[in-house]
């Protein structure tokens, strides 16, 4: 797991499984962030998904 959180305005979070969207929306409710972006480098083609608390 892979986590960064960017200009103290949102969180970038690396997609390795199915658990991570649930990481990615306890960290936002965490640290009062809005905004998270869940990437996903597995795939063959870039994956990415925007979360909003």
């Amino acid at each position: 797991m892979s986590s960064s959180i960017s200009n103290n305005s949102s969180i970038t979070e690396m997609e390795k499984n199915k658990h991570q969207f649930a990481q990615l929306r306890s960290y936002l409710r965490a640290t009062s962030l809005k905004v998270g972006l869940l990437v996903n480098f597995s795939r063959p083609t870039l994956g990415a998904r925007r979360v909003v608390n």
